[in-house]
Formats: structure tokens, sequence, C-alpha cells
């Protein structure tokens, strides 16, 4: 399995782009009677994290590709291509990301509408990924269950990065606004484990009808499901620390929870992440 610089990009992209969308969704919702100085503090670590784990995406990505000018060739097939349309959107997408923090620190306002866009941007960097898989010739690639499962990995991790970012400046906030903080985050991190989920089935239920084909698929098949279990063992204990993170006061006492929430949960999608390239691997 050759795959790892690729294991690591779309992770990293993914995380990137699941905090993006949440820091985008609690300021727009959430946060909207706070100061501009309160939401700039609340949201400038998390979007600074975020663009240090995209940009070491990037670097994964360049040592994908061997030689980083082949980006450039790539992008003339930008109209036939999922790989071109792939590379456009993440460098849009971060290119987007570092103004919003530029204009942020500047100006010392957050950008809501720039950051929104950055957040759409992210959203279809992650269909594009998807797609490349999706329209690949392996059979357990193909499907929405790829989609579902590239936008959980990102609600899941990203949601926890942006918890872990907010924590320090929790004492800033009312009692009732940490609340109205966390359910957000915790809905945003179940609704990855639902996505996950239903990629893990869309998954499996590819793999009956072609068992036929040959020892490839059924060897795929057994590693894939010794794999996904330690990955739902993993992301179980994860969801568990997260809600008693959620359902614990004061909050401001638990930040060990929120860590091990996210170190497991980064864990468990690396191993879901290598059961799924070791299928086309």
């Amino acid at each position: 399995m050759h795959e790892w610089p690729l294991i690591f990009f779309t992770l990293l992209m993914q995380i990137t782009v699941g905090c993006v969308v949440t820091v985008w969704y609690c300021h727009t919702f959430i946060f909207t009677t706070l100061t501009d100085d309160k939401r700039l503090k609340l949201a400038s670590p998390a979007l600074l994290c975020a663009l240090l784990c995209g940009g070491v995406g990037l670097l994964a990505s360049v040592a994908h590709l061997g030689n980083p000018w082949h980006a450039l060739f790539t992008l003339s097939h930008v109209a036939s291509s999922w790989m071109s349309r792939e590379i456009l959107f993440t460098a849009l997408f971060m290119g987007l990301l570092f103004l919003t923090l530029v204009y942020a620190l500047v100006k010392k306002q957050l950008p809501t509408a720039l950051l929104g866009l950055t957040a759409l941007v992210g959203v279809a960097d992650i269909f594009v990924m998807s797609a490349i898989y999706d329209h690949s010739r392996f059979i357990l690639w193909q499907g929405w269950g790829t989609y579902a499962g590239f936008y959980g990995s990102a609600f899941m991790m990203g949601s926890l990065l942006y918890a872990l970012c907010l924590w320090p400046r929790l004492h800033q906030l009312a009692e009732d606004e940490s609340a109205r903080a966390m359910t957000p985050l915790l809905r945003f991190y179940l609704l990855g484990f639902v996505l996950a989920t239903v990629a893990v089935i869309v998954m499996f239920s590819a793999v009956a009808p072609n068992l036929a084909q040959g020892i490839s698929i059924k060897t795929a098949a057994v590693n894939v499901g010794t794999l996904t279990l330690w990955r739902y063992l993993l992301l179980g204990i994860a969801l568990v620390l997260l809600v008693t993170y959620v359902t614990r006061l004061p909050r401001k006492s638990l930040p060990a929870l929120l860590s091990m929430a996210l170190m497991i949960t980064i864990t468990g999608e690396f191993l879901g992440r290598y059961a799924f390239f070791s299928v086309g691997g």
C-alpha cells in the first residue's frame, strides 16, 4: 500500500474544512450577540490551526505528486479531470482561508461573509475530492458512500478541533453561552458519525455481490472489516468523552477530555482511511 501521502492529505484537508465550517456555523448562528473583539478571539485560534493543518496537507499532496510543477500542468485539464478540479478547489480554499485569517488579524474583526465563502469552497473541495474516487475503477470506492465518509470525517474531526481551540476562551462566555456553543459541536460530531456509518454500510453492501470476482475482494473485505471494528471502538470512546465534556460542569476544568477525544478520533479515522485506500491499493 503506497498511498500514505493521500491518507495524510485527505485527512488533513478534511479536518481543515470541518473546522472552518464549524467556526462559520457558530459565528453565524451562536455567537451573534458577542462583540467583535470576543468573536475574533473565539475564532482566530481555530482558523490558525486549520490553516496549519491544511498547509501540512498540501505538503503531503506534493509528496504524492512527486513534483509540485505537476500540479500546474494538471490544472490545464480542469474541464475534464476531477484531480485537476481538486487541485483548483484546494488552492482556492487555502487561499481564501489565508485571506480570512489575515483580514481578521489586521482589521480586528471576523469577516463573516468571507468566512462563509471559504467554508462553501471547502465543502465543494471535499465533494470534488470524493468524486475522484467515485469515478475510479475500484468497486468499493464507487457510489455516494465515499462522499458520506469524507464529509463524516470532516465533521467529526473539525468539530473537535474547534472545541479544543475554543476551550481556553470559555471563561469569556457566560454559562448559558458556553452551553449553546458546545451543543452544536456535539451535533456536528454526531452528524459526522452517522455519515461515516452510512459510508461503511454502503461499502460493505458493495462487497457481497462482488465476492465471486476473486480472492482480492474477499481479502479486502476481511481487512476492512477488522480495521472498521477498531475504528468504531475508538470513535465510540471519543463520543463518550465528548458527551461527558458537554454534559459535565464546569467544562473549563476538563480540557483533557477534548484532547483525548480529538486524538482518538483522528486515530480512528486514520484506520478508516487506511482501510479505504487498502481496497484500491
